[in-house]
């Protein structure tokens, strides 16, 4: 399913964005941290490169919120009804922009490719199925077989400098 140039906004419409790319994962995180600041049982991110997202209308603020590493995650929020948008982790830096799914226009075309974190979900929920299950967060041994080896080596280097 090809989900680019999708398009989302904030809950009260000010904020008007688009994506550009097809996100390279789409992560639902379980981790403690994102089920406080999304008041959910996950967050729901797409992560794409920073310059796939153009804001189209609207005004937005960056808020730091701390995350159970110790480095603060910025999350990219409207200005007018707090909603957020899109973030970026510590982590990763200004290398990836982490596109909160729930702000885009049919969150139904962005399943999760991965669990993260899931060893902190709920006991409530139930992640069965065919999509990779990880306790904490999966390493760059793991992305050529979760994401496919092209994609995977070309978006381990870019985002991170490293090599797997």
């Amino acid at each position: 399913m090809s989900v680019k140039n999708a398009k989302g906004q904030c809950g009260c419409g000010s904020v008007r964005f688009e994506v550009a790319q097809q996100p390279f994962a789409i992560h639902a995180c379980h981790c403690s941290y994102c089920q406080r600041e999304t008041g959910a049982a996950f967050a729901h991110n797409a992560l794409v490169e920073p310059q796939a997202v153009k804001l189209v209308a609207g005004e937005v603020e960056t808020v730091e919120t701390p995350t159970q590493s110790g480095k603060a995650q910025r999350i990219v929020r409207c200005k007018q009804c707090r909603t957020p948008v899109w973030g970026h982790y510590a982590s990763f830096g200004d290398r990836a922009c982490f596109v909160r799914v729930g702000a885009m226009e049919k969150p139904t075309d962005f399943p999760p490719d991965v669990h993260i974190f899931a060893a902190s979900k709920p006991d409530w929920l139930s992640l069965e199925g065919r999509v990779p299950i990880f306790r904490g967060i999966y390493t760059g041994e793991d992305i050529a077989e979760l994401f496919g080896a092209q994609r995977s080596l070309r978006w381990w280097q870019a985002y991170t400098g490293a090599h797997p």
